[in-house]
């Protein structure tokens, strides 16, 4: 890149068939876009991320408290093991998503999607 070029604003990292716990509180929320296919994020930690738009494609998923997941996808998604504690998941898609547990309370779901016939889908 030469020094008349700028960098990218923001930069996208796919992680594929990720094991292993990974803790994103240090992260630049300015440069944090990520998307996720087929990982076992069970000890990861989300907490307090940005994270509107995100993708997860069959995973299965951890701690989400106070992170902002609007417009998220859950695509074919384990959430057996997910924490959504005050968290912001407006117009995110639930849709294939299986055995999740949300308190619309504790956090924000206008406009989120979910199948009709969810499986697991528990709203306290």
């Amino acid at each position: 890149m030469s020094s008349t070029q700028r960098p990218p604003a923001k930069w996208t990292w796919l992680l594929r068939r990720c094991e292993r716990e990974w803790v994103f509180a240090d992260c630049d929320d300015m440069f944090f876009s990520v998307r996720f296919t087929e990982c076992q994020l069970r000890y990861a930690s989300f907490v307090g991320r940005r994270m509107a738009g995100t993708s997860f494609t069959r995973c299965a998923l951890a701690d989400f408290s106070e992170a902002d997941l609007s417009q998220a996808t859950f695509d074919e998604c384990d959430l057996a093991r997910a924490i959504f504690h005050r968290t912001r998941l407006l117009g995110a898609d639930f849709t294939t998503a299986i055995d999740f547990s949300l308190d619309p309370e504790l956090n924000a779901l206008e406009g989120a999607r979910f199948a009709l016939h969810a499986s697991g889908l528990e709203l306290h």
